[in-house]
């Protein structure tokens, strides 16, 4: 098999261009002729400037194996700064395997052929100088890390050909400000964009059912996104560490928000949750500073706790600009550490419905001065009000049948204070 590479440096076509920089008032341009089978005995004298290499086919079934990357990567790497052009190839696929191109340094640009279907995992992570890719709408399949720390990524335009966009394909591409969905994906999954710091919008077409954990984490500069009705589940850690985000419309669709979903939101004021959703998993909106309200609807049956030894938070631990909470008669059961931390915290609204407050539930809420407990609570775990060193009152509906006994106000509010646990027979 032979090909004929052709390099072109600014208008000059059809011939190998290598233009050495001696100094900047002077150039030497040679032109040369490469074939595929040469590139192993190719040697150059001195870096070279090239501003594209296009290759072109001269056989009727050339044979793209691995043997074909490898001297491709060659001249690659004899070149700064390189843009690729494959467009008149009849590739289909760039194998995993192969991952020619991954951490190539000095590519800036590529462009791809229309019969390529599939882009292997990690074909070009961390390709750190690629600015542009052009992804034919032949393409169906980006796999993992495709475009990984690839970090002068700055746009993208995603086909109408793909249906999913694989885990970790945009990861670290901390240059990249936008990203335009079709309507053709139906699932982003686990930490697709990750760590891109520069990412401010995006918008999620109607066809995408499935958001992976980690899609958006740490997409410091996001400051709004819109979810669609067709999403049912906001995955572990989804927006987790996006600190701009300042507000955030979750659908009708879903019915829960997963363990750490918010994580981290610090610029987050509100949230409006569905009635459709059940549970708000463990740390979901841990450390949202700037979380001043927060309507939990009466769909919700639990407010998921974690284990602080454990570092594993609840709900709203951490939610230090919260005010206020009502529980809903839905919920029998606040979690461990479900609000707790939550400094600002002066009043709760406890459901007749409730039966447990869980283990540091709202440890540390220092602004609490006085709680209600209605008579359906049996058990107030270790620790559920433990460090409210501004807990005054606590008040029980029901009195009989208490361990330790609860008839005396001021002691019962201390022993509480001190994290002692209660039970009622």
């Amino acid at each position: 098999m032979k090909l004929r590479f052709v390099l072109s440096v600014f208008l000059v076509t059809f011939g190998i261009f290598l233009v050495g920089c001696k100094s900047e008032d002077e150039k030497v341009v040679k032109s040369i002729t490469v074939t595929v089978s040469d590139l192993p005995n190719l040697s150059l004298d001195e870096k070279i400037d090239l501003y594209e290499i296009k290759v072109v086919e001269d056989r009727a079934e050339p044979s793209y194996d691995s043997s074909f990357f490898y001297k491709l990567s060659i001249i690659c790497s004899s070149a700064s700064p390189v843009s690729l052009d494959l467009t008149e190839l009849g590739i289909s696929t760039i194998e995993s395997s192969i991952s020619i191109f991954r951490g190539c340094i000095v590519l800036q640009g590529i462009k791809l052929p229309d019969s390529l279907t599939t882009i292997g995992g990690s074909a070009f992570s961390g390709c750190t100088s690629l600015k542009s890719v052009e992804i034919p709408d032949s393409v169906t399949t980006i796999g993992m890390y495709t475009f990984s720390g690839c970090t002068s990524l700055k746009s993208v335009e995603i086909p109408d050909s793909v249906t999913t966009i694989g885990m970790y394909t945009f990861s670290g591409c901390t240059s990249l400000q936008s990203v335009e969905i079709p309507d053709s994906v139906t699932a982003i999954e686990r930490s697709a964009f990750y760590g891109c710091t520069s990412l401010q919008s995006v918008e999620i077409p109607d066809s995408v059912t499935t958001i992976g954990s980690e899609a958006f984490s740490g997409c410091t500069s996001l400051k709004s996104v819109e979810i669609p009705d067709s999403v049912t589940t906001i995955g572990m850690y989804t927006f987790s560490g996006c600190t701009s985000l300042k507000s955030v419309e979750i659908p009708d669709s879903v019915t829960a928000i997963g363990s750490g979903a918010f994580y981290g939101c610090t610029s987050l004021k509100s949230v409006e949750i569905p009635d459709s959703v059940t549970a708000i998993e463990w740390s979901a909106f841990y450390g949202c500073t700037s979380l001043q309200s927060v309507e939990i609807p009466d769909s919700v049956t639990a407010i998921k706790g974690g284990d602080i030894q454990l570092g594993f938070y609840g709900a709203f631990s951490g939610c230090t600009s919260l005010k206020s909470v009502e529980i809903p008669d839905s919920v029998t059961v606040i979690g461990s550490c479900a609000f707790s931390g939550c400094t600002s915290l002066q009043n709760v609204e406890i459901s007749a419905s409730l039966i447990t407050i869980g283990k540091y539930a709202f440890y540390g809420c220092t602004s609490l001065k006085s709680v209600y407990i209605p008579a359906s609570v049996i058990t107030i775990e270790q620790n559920a009000f433990k460090e409210c060193t501004n807990l005054l009152s606590v008040v029980f509906e029901d009195i009989e049948g208490w361990s330790p006994q609860v008839s005396n106000l001021v002691e019962t509010t201390k022993l509480l204070v001190l994290g002692y646990s209660f039970t009622k027979s």
